[in-house]
This record gives C-alpha cells, structure tokens and sequence, in this order.
C-alpha cells in the first residue's frame, strides 16, 4: 500500500506521543508504547512505531487467521469508541461491548495477528487538541491487564475509512 502525500503532509510536524502503560497483552510484556496514534473513532497504542503513514491495516474488527497487513512484530492496543473523537469526547468510557466500544489486545508475529477482546476497562478522554489528544487507561483481559497514563498525536491513517 503506498502512502498518499496527503496522509503525510498531515504527519509531519505532528508533537510526539507517548504513553506510560504497563503491563502484558497475551503474555507479551506492554510497557511504554512507542506510538501512540487517535484519529476517528480509535485510539492506537503500539510496542513500535510504525509511523502514522503505515497504520493503514487498522481495521475496526479483526479475524485471528486473517494477516494485519504488516510484517512487523509488535504488541498493541486498539480502542474503538462509538463515535469520532473530537474536542466534545472529553470524559470517561466504559470499555466493554454494552457501551459500544472495543477494545483488542493484538500480538503481530510471523504475519500472523494474535487478537484477544477486552474484558473491562475504561478510557479516559482528559483533553483533545488540534493535533493531540491525552487521558488515561486502564484495562483488563482475561488474563493480562494494561494502565497508565498516555498523550497520543493525531493520525489522519485513523479517521479514513
């Protein structure tokens, strides 16, 4: 998939994301995500930054067998609101299928996506800003749980569909 240079005249200059998470996702350690991307209705936390030109393989539900469109390995975590986040999402969300989110814990490894659903959770949505949006999480598996505290940048790649 190439790039289109509107996606990336929109990521340049974009302030840096960051995210102090702990925790595991299917028993992979989550600590300190590299790339920490919102746009629409997600809000992205990834093991390694990809770059927001390369998050063009995020999709709004996943199939196990089905692979994300990437080679790189990594550990993420999508959440998936109802609507699109914008300065008015200020607030707090339940992060389970009654609230009309979803929430995944995905494990990308020899081109393959491991996919696990969110038990409970909540996100928190403390400030948005132009190219910006930041709050907290706090989120739990099965077996694996994932919080902290996150600033994430705007990625353009998101809120197409």
């Amino acid at each position: 998939m190439r790039a289109s240079p509107l996606i990336l005249l929109f990521c340049v200059g974009c302030g840096p994301s960051w995210a102090d998470l702990g925790g595991t996702v299917q028993g992979q350690t989550f600590e300190n995500p590299a790339g920490v991307y919102y746009g629409g209705h997600t809000v992205l936390f990834m093991s390694k930054d990809v770059g927001c030109q390369n998050l063009g393989w995020v999709k709004d539900s996943y199939v196990e067998t089905e692979p994300p469109g990437v080679t790189t390995e990594f550990v993420a975590v999508q959440v998936g609101l109802k609507d699109e986040i914008s300065s008015d999402s200020t607030g707090s969300y339940m992060l389970d299928s009654s609230g009309g989110t979803q929430t995944w814990g995905l494990v990308s490894e020899g081109g393959r996506i491991a996919v696990d659903h969110a038990r409970t959770g909540e996100l928190t949505i403390d400030e948005v800003g132009s190219d910006f949006a930041e709050g907290t999480l706090q989120l739990a598996f099965a077996d694996d749980g994932v919080a902290g505290v996150w600033h994430a940048q705007f990625c353009v790649a998101l809120s197409l569909e």
